[in-house]
């Protein structure tokens, strides 16, 4: 029966094997079939080219010790017995052992540092935190402010009723038109200047909307102010003025007065900005207002001088 059909199982025989192979289990047998004893045999360590492990002794109790002192206490005298070294010649060289000595004397005092606090980043920006800040004391300019817009709002309102209703001597709308006869769109004017007053004074009274107010009653009066200094033959220099004019002129600055100064706290617009702090936008209505009279005064005329030389 050939080799592949023997009913054995698969088993290492020594004759399977050649030098070459490396034996897993070597019997314990040589090639005559003599039986070795157990001490020759290879080594592990025998195959790797590798000494084999050697007991290192634990030391003994005359080994020196470093020992700490306690607070306290006088610190024991060092034993003055040689190091147990290393004798491991096959994976170290003989190399000395450094021992700590013993430490001797006060121990020193541990420096506390106090504890700090450590800003933690939430990753969010920081949104600005509004300071409170109190507003400085107005004392009596609330008041004050308070009396100019009433009046004042008052007096357009006169004027204008007195126009469109005719009250008075004044000839209302169609005497105010022979007024403005020299100009151009006259009847347009005669209603459109008592209409924007009347509009300009009921808001000036209520203090709503004081911004715009005050730009229409700049209007108003720069443009009557201007028709005055024509109407009146009246000369470039201040002292020969007559009445009329200077109350005109004084209408038109104190409408632009109230538009840099606002209408103050005893007003409906108490809780807007230009009421408390006007800023930027009641100069740039101040020049919007005059500069709405100087183009109505320049279309109706045609760019007519108003002053005599």
């Amino acid at each position: 029966m050939s080799d592949n059909n023997d009913p054995r199982p698969d088993r290492a025989v020594p004759e399977d094997f050649d030098d070459n192979d490396i034996p897993t289990y070597a019997p314990l047998v040589d090639a005559d079939r003599t039986p070795v004893a157990e001490t020759s045999r290879d080594s592990v360590y025998d195959r790797a080219g590798r000494a084999a492990p050697q007991s290192v002794g634990a030391g003994t109790e005359e080994s020196a010790t470093a020992v700490f002192p306690v607070a306290g206490q006088a610190p024991e005298q060092r034993s003055m017995q040689p190091e147990q070294r290393y004798a491991d010649s096959d994976f170290a060289t003989d190399q000395p052992t450094t021992t700590m000595p013993a430490m001797t004397g006060a121990v020193a005092p541990v420096q506390q540092v106090p504890p700090q606090s450590i800003p933690v980043d939430s990753g969010y920006p920081e949104e600005p935190v509004e300071e409170d800040t109190s507003e400085a004391k107005r004392g009596t300019m609330d008041f004050g402010l308070f009396l100019i817009r009433l009046f004042f709002g008052a007096a357009l309102i006169l004027h204008s009723v007195s126009v469109l209703f005719r009250l008075g001597n004044g000839g209302g709308i169609s005497g105010l038109e022979e007024q403005f006869s020299g100009y151009e769109l006259a009847g347009v004017l005669a209603i459109a200047v008592p209409g924007v007053e009347l509009a300009a004074g009921i808001l000036l009274v209520l203090g709503l909307l004081t911004p715009l107010a005050a730009a229409l009653a700049t209007v108003s009066t720069a443009f009557l102010a201007l028709h005055q200094i024509n109407i009146s033959g009246t000369p470039v220099n201040p002292v020969q003025w007559g009445d009329g004019v200077r109350f005109a002129l004084l209408m038109t600055v104190v409408a632009v007065g109230l538009q840099l100064t606002g209408p103050g706290r005893i007003s409906l617009d108490f809780s807007r900005s230009w009421a408390r702090r006007p800023l930027w936008s009641s100069i740039v209505f101040a020049l919007i207002g005059i500069g709405c009279a100087i183009g109505l005064w320049w279309l109706v005329t045609g760019g007519a001088y108003p002053f005599t030389n």
